[in-house]
């Protein structure tokens, strides 16, 4: 899965940017891109909701997983459900320096690719993202709760 870049065949590499997080399906709950910089935010079935943000990117994409479909020659491991990798040799990369006419060839861009369960997500960036995890859902299952007692009124 993925992109067959113009130096050899791709690699996709596990990237880790929530060390103590298990193999397990992320779904992607928002995307966010404003002053503060980009943002994902992904949570799993009784997880704490994940936030990536990338604060300078030079390119990003999302894609429907659905239809994310071709399987292009690779190296490397793409372990179902795990969503965090770097891909090394990217058609990405090399596609955004034609379009950007090299003027950032000389950076050390690197292809970050998430893929969640219902979102492929494609970042360039020369800094690595802020990985925070926000804490568990018992605030929005109380709050949740609190909405029910009172008609949904806050």
């Amino acid at each position: 899965m993925g992109y067959c870049g113009g130096q050899g065949m791709i690699k996709i590499v596990r990237w880790e940017p929530f060390p103590k997080m298990k193999n397990v399906a992320l779904y992607c709950e928002g995307l966010i891109d404003d002053w503060e910089g980009f943002r994902i935010l992904l949570k799993g079935n009784k997880t704490p909701m994940y936030r990536l943000l990338f604060q300078n990117p030079y390119f990003y994409q999302n894609r429907d997983e659905e239809y994310f479909l071709i399987d292009t020659p690779s190296e490397g491991t793409y372990e179902v459900p795990y969503p965090f990798y770097k891909i090394e040799n990217s058609e990405l990369l090399e596609r955004f320096h034609l379009e950007s006419v090299g003027i950032c060839r000389n950076f050390n861009i690197t292809h970050y690719a998430i893929y969640s369960g219902n979102d492929c997500i494609d970042i360039l960036s020369v800094e690595e993202p802020i990985a925070e995890v926000l804490g568990d859902d018992s605030f929005l299952s109380s709050r949740a709760d609190a909405d029910e007692g009172n008609g949904g009124e806050t």
